[in-house]
Order: structure tokens, then sequence, then C-alpha cells
């Protein structure tokens, strides 16, 4: 592929909206079969899942998925967790995280995945297995270390409706980095990208928007 039109295609995905971040791959990989463990965030009626990303195959991938439990009972369990707003994880069945991308041949419409309080491989406790239903993928962007990076970018998650809570999505492309989910309320719509000369933290202030809570935050798996 040429360099001008790889530089076509980084652009569009980085301009894209939160409806459909994602990236063709520069090198088209067959399959990215895997436990692809992730960090389910959000509120009654949004819920969201973030794959925990690492710098090699087949987990070299920061992924987005808006999901629902398949049943009623499930519902009621993922509502009062999320309400409670402690750390929550999935560890899902075997399935290629390819199937979720954007015109993927076999798409991947729902999947079983066991829902932990805390983090399922650092002792979590198990809460129950649960079907889940795919709703969208906003968010499909390789993790691709570049060099030449300053500052660090977060991507929005949800609607930036008024008195709406909305998620940011620390973009990994670096080495070291730090996978990071926060959760703010807007004082008024924000961009699509944030830039900022440092990662945020708890004690982060921004004129834009105030920071509710720090989701997730882990740099062990990115050195």
């Amino acid at each position: 592929m040429q360099n001008w039109l790889k530089t076509v295609l980084l652009a569009v995905g980085l301009l894209s909206t939160c409806a459909g971040w994602a990236e063709t791959p520069v090198e088209p990989q067959q399959h990215a079969h895997g436990v692809h463990g992730m960090v389910l965030f959000g509120e009654p009626g949004r819920v969201f899942a973030s794959h925990l990303p690492l710098y090699r195959h087949p987990h070299d991938w920061q992924v987005v998925l808006e999901l629902a439990p398949a049943t009623e009972a499930g519902q009621k369990i993922v509502n009062e967790l999320l309400l409670a707003r402690g750390l929550l994880t999935l560890e899902p069945e075997r399935f290629d995280l390819l199937r979720l991308q954007a015109g993927a041949a076999e798409p991947l419409r729902q999947f079983k995945a066991t829902l932990y309080r805390d983090h399922f491989e650092r002792g979590g406790s198990q809460v129950a297995e649960l079907d889940w239903l795919v709703k969208s993928t906003p968010v499909f962007l390789s993790v691709r270390v570049d060099s030449q990076a300053t500052g660090h970018r977060y991507l929005t998650i949800g609607r930036n409706d008024a008195g709406k809570s909305v998620w940011l999505l620390h973009r990994v492309e670096r080495r070291p980095d730090r996978d990071q989910i926060l959760r703010i309320r807007p004082r008024a719509a924000l961009p699509e990208v944030l830039h900022f000369d440092q990662s945020l933290t708890d004690a982060s202030k921004d004129p834009r928007f105030l920071l509710e809570q720090v989701v997730w935050q882990d740099s062990d798996d990115l050195q």
C-alpha cells in the first residue's frame, strides 16, 4: 500500500465520530482468536465494554463495544453493579476479535462472558455468566506505537447530551503507555478527541468538564 494511502486511512480512522472510530489495518490479519478480557462501564441503558489492549497479537487492538445483557435478569444484575461504580470486568468465551470490525464477513452479534467484580485475572470475584448482545462497535483501532507521538489523546465515548455522563478512552500509542477510562460530565459539547500535554489523573481539572471517576487505569500490561 502506498504511503499516501496509509496516511489517508489513518486520518479517516482518527476523524470518525464516536459512532464509528475505526481503522483499516495496514497489514491485514486473518484472525485474532483469543480470550479478550474487557472492562465493563457505563450506566443503566448505556453499557460499554473496552478490550484490554496489549502490544502483541491478537490483543493489539483498542475496541469499545456497546453491549446489552440478553436477558432481563442479566440487565438487573448489570444495572445494579453499574450504579455502584466499582470496577467490573468480563472474561468472554474465545472468539475472533476481528469479527467485531465494520464489514466483517461473519460479524459477531452475541457472545457469552463471565462478569466479575474487579479484575478477572487479579483476584476478582465472579458474579455470573451472561449472554451479551453486541449493539455496536464505537471504537476499533489498532495499537500502533508512534515514536513521534506528543501529548495524550482521549476519545469521547457516549453521546454529548446535556446532563449526561460521557467517558474518555485514552489512546494507546506509545511505549510504555496506559489503558485508561474516565467518567466525566461535560459542561458543554465536547470535541470527538481531547488533547492534553499529560495523561489525566483523578486530580485533573478542565473547564470543559467535571471529572467524576477514574473507571479504570493500568500500565502493567503496557510496558
